[in-house]
């Protein structure tokens, strides 16, 4: 009914179609973050983009406009280095994939209406969900610098040709640790890769 509202008014007042476009794409792609514009409590069925998500790409932008910023601010060989080792473009979402068409659909809305300013990237390798998340965890704590340094980024970029040990789990053998108790290989709660 909202919608049509929309559409009417849209058609009445040309000089406002862009506005009622907004407001109509955020009622058919269901983007809840931003229901409070339209000023209404909006009820729909299907796939809506819930705020957790819409949070998290917000966050992913941050965190990768953040990192190429810095790297845009380096020297030209340190920036060769940077960026031939380590994935530092976001190279955006896989439509095809159900556990990223929610995060999809959210930044091409972003996009859309020009609320997003780095562009995606291709690479040979398409970073996942899985792999932004493990990237997300390790910005958290440089989330409230202004900037960030070689070191930083080093930290939070996957790098090139490690993608496939952040999809499975890394297993450690404490054997030394536990003398006269024979190996035991343990599970580690997080995935990382070395720093270097």
């Amino acid at each position: 009914m909202i919608f049509n509202q929309f559409k009417l008014f849209s058609i009445l007042e040309p000089s406002n179609k862009e506005s009622y476009k907004y407001y109509m794409d955020i009622l058919t792609e269901g983007i809840i973050k931003h229901y409070p514009d339209i000023l209404e409590c909006i009820c729909s069925e299907g796939d809506e983009v819930r705020s957790e998500i819409s949070d998290e790409v917000d966050l992913l932008i941050e965190m990768f406009n953040k990192i190429e910023s810095a790297v845009n601010l380096m020297e030209k060989s340190q920036k060769r280095i940077i960026t031939d080792k380590y994935h530092v473009h976001f190279n955006g979402f896989d439509p095809d994939n159900n556990k990223e068409i929610q995060h999809y659909t959210y930044f091409n809305f972003l996009k859309r209406y020009g609320k997003v300013c780095g562009e995606e990237r291709s690479d040979a390798f398409n970073l996942s969900l899985h792999h932004y998340r493990w990237m997300i965890k390790k910005y958290e704590p440089y989330m409230h610098s202004n900037s960030l340094s070689v070191k930083q980024i080093k930290r939070i970029c996957l790098k090139k040709g490690d993608e496939s040990q952040v999809l499975r789990p890394i297993y450690r053998d404490f054997s030394e640790a536990a003398v006269g108790h024979g190996m035991h290989a343990i599970k580690e709660p997080e995935l990382y890769l070395n720093d270097n």
